[in-house]
């Protein structure tokens, strides 16, 4: 028995000085790169500390909530060993108010001093009259008449003196309530994202030495992004398109981003890398055969933009800075500060996703061109303690960002100008946007737009009409090798010989080698489309009845140059044997049997005009009925 205890003594005096006192101390670091993907972000911080030799806890604190502690990379250089990382949220840390909470809050009391005194004066107001009216009883024997004019004179006078400043003491209230109302609002937008609880990253490292230790550490977060936007500036059809390449950014990770370099990815990091599988196809008989859903919602919708506000489901508070986009699409935007949106919906998008931190993402189905959204709040509890282990860097390793390999390109076409806001970077799987400048943007901010490139495009222009659909003709931008400038599918504001003409999608997703732009319709080509009325009767010829259909289009070029017109119409095809279609006239135009089409591509100089007019003959049966227009 006692040497059992010898034995249980010795080992616990082993494992006692086995065990190593670590002195903890703050890391204060920067931020001073973010990367910002299509969502999310990834934050590049450096910092430094004098340490001498020993075993400590570096704690980097007020962090981002929004961190993913699996991204978090920590490299050191100097004489130390990097034990191990960890990720803790600090539950402990008091939120302090920013000059902005402050400055909001000091209105909103100076607002609710004003309705508190206006509220008084309508209360005095009311007693004064319910005073005057308790006391109106005039039909004292006593009273001459002289007296009784008086007495109503006074009356009328007091009653409408009290009536006005009620009407404008009401007046007054209200806008104040409205603006109360609004300045809690935005307080709310801001507060919610102060309430968050913040990160901690707690390195341990064992000093070899006395040493001046730089650290270097990147993580992911949730809650930015950005997206692609363009403004496309037309002077004449003469001069190349001036196109202005933007980032909308959006930030809101709790975690302010103070004078940073910022690059701009189209990688999705969150997205799954596993290559997709081919599941077995098994045919069988339609009644046994299962098809995923679809949500089809808007297949009968045809709206070029949709727009709307996101509350809070709960308060009905309006929500600033939420993420909405386009399912399946980099197109998107955020909400401003009353929690309204705006989004140009490209052709065959059905839904809308609705983001923000904190509160659960709903999926909206486009059927109409205005949605208001309600967020309910997301309750799922955050793990307290994240651990994750790194290795070490060894002694006298030296870090920098240079040693991230590059291939840094200008992006520069022979026949384009280009300002040079920021380099193009491109990767194995990715293009990266490299801002020239440092930017500051604080988390909750409004959304910024920070400009990315600034291209003269030239472009091949030409005009598109349909008259049988819409009298317009409507102005094309044919661009050839358009890859070139990296651009990506996004929203862009057009603008016309200096007029706004309407928002458009830049479908640079495309696989085709010219990228078509449509700048709008143009009122300076005049268009009419017109029945010819030479054949309005049916002729019958044995059993079956014939009729012919002509049309005459007439076009005129009121501008000051010349321009390239292709004009388009149709007759019908048929889908039965028993109905023949035949075109008699159709005025040099290309012909295409199988879908009907006729086009004509013009050359009108200014001031011209010209006509043309197609002619076809229908025959079917007498008993049947066709629609021949």
């Amino acid at each position: 028995m006692k040497q059992l205890i010898t034995i249980l003594l010795l080992g616990l005096s082993i494992n006692v000085l086995g065990q190593k006192d670590y002195q903890e101390k703050t890391l204060t670091t920067k931020t001073d790169q973010v990367t910002v993907f299509l969502k999310g972000a990834q934050l590049f911080r450096t910092g430094s500390i004098n340490l001498q030799k020993g075993n400590y806890d570096l704690v980097m604190k007020s962090l981002s909530p929004n961190m993913d502690p699996n991204s978090i990379n920590v490299k050191a250089a100097g004489d130390l060993k990097i034990i191990s990382v960890q990720h803790q949220y600090d539950y402990l840390e008091e939120n302090t108010n920013s000059k902005k909470v402050d400055s909001l809050q000091n209105l909103i009391d100076k607002v609710e001093d004003d309705i508190r005194i206006k509220s008084n004066r309508s209360n005095v107001l009311n007693q004064k009259e319910a005073l005057i009216a308790a006391n109106k009883n005039l039909g004292s024997e006593n009273i001459s008449s002289t007296q009784l004019l008086q007495m109503l004179s006074l009356y009328e006078k007091e009653l409408t003196s009290i009536k006005e400043e009620q009407s404008t003491v009401n007046i007054e209230l209200s806008d104040l309530r409205n603006r109360l109302s609004r300045l809690n609002n935005q307080l709310s937008g801001i507060a919610r994202l102060g309430k968050e609880t913040k990160s901690n990253i707690l390195v341990k490292v064992e000093v070899l030495k006395t040493t001046n230790a730089n650290f270097e550490v990147s993580y992911f977060v949730e809650g930015a992004g950005w997206y692609p936007k363009y403004r496309l500036n037309v002077k004449d059809i003469t001069q190349p398109i001036a196109l202005e390449y933007q980032a909308e950014v959006f930030q809101q990770t709790g975690e302010d981003w103070n004078n940073v370099k910022l690059r701009f990815s189209n990688a999705e990091p969150n997205q799954n890398k596993d290559v997709p599988e081919l599941e077995t196809w098994y045919l069988d008989y339609a009644r046994f055969t299962q098809f995923k859903e679809n949500d089809i919602s808007n297949l009968g919708v045809n709206r070029n933009s949709v727009k709307g506000s996101v509350v809070d489901a709960e308060t009905g508070e309006p929500l600033p800075g939420v993420n909405v986009i386009v399912q399946g699409t980099s197109i998107g935007t955020t909400t401003d500060l009353q929690g309204n949106y705006s989004v140009t919906v490209p052709r065959g998008s059905n839904q809308l996703v609705f983001s923000y931190i904190g509160m659960k993402n709903k999926t909206v189905g486009i059927n109409s061109s205005i949605i208001n959204v309600g967020l309910e709040t997301d309750v799922q509890e955050l793990s307290e303690v994240v651990v994750t282990a790194y290795g070490y860097a060894s002694r006298g390793e030296r870090l920098s960002k240079s040693k991230r390999v590059q291939d840094k390109v200008a992006g520069v076409n022979i026949n384009s100008a280009e300002k040079m806001t920021s380099t193009v970077v491109k990767k194995q799987t990715n293009i990266e946007f490299e801002v020239e400048d440092a930017y500051t943007i604080k988390s909750g901010s409004p959304q910024m737009f920070i400009d990315l490139k600034e291209y003269e495009v030239k472009a091949d222009y030409h005009y598109v009409a349909i008259p049988k659909l819409d009298k317009n003709a409507y102005l094309v931008a044919a661009i050839s090798n358009w890859d070139q400038y990296n651009l990506m599918e996004g929203e862009a504001k057009l603008f016309f010989e200096g007029a706004f003409v309407g928002t458009t999608i830049l479908n640079a997703n495309a696989t085709i080698d010219t990228l078509q732009l449509s700048l709008g319709n143009d009122k300076g080509i005049v268009i009419e489309r017109d029945k010819i009325d030479d054949f309005s009767t049916r002729n019958f010829i044995g059993l079956n009845q014939s009729k012919k259909v002509g049309f005459e289009i007439k076009l005129r070029n009121t501008k000051s140059q010349p321009i390239k017109l292709n004009l388009y119409d149709q007759i019908p095809v048929s889908l039965r044997e028993q109905i023949e279609v035949n075109l008699e006239e159709k005025s040099k135009a290309k012909y295409i049997e199988k879908t009907g089409e006729l086009k004509w591509e013009l050359n009108l100089n200014s001031n011209e005009s010209v006509s043309k007019k197609f002619i076809y003959e229908v025959k079917y049966p007498k008993g049947e009925k066709v629609i021949l227009e």
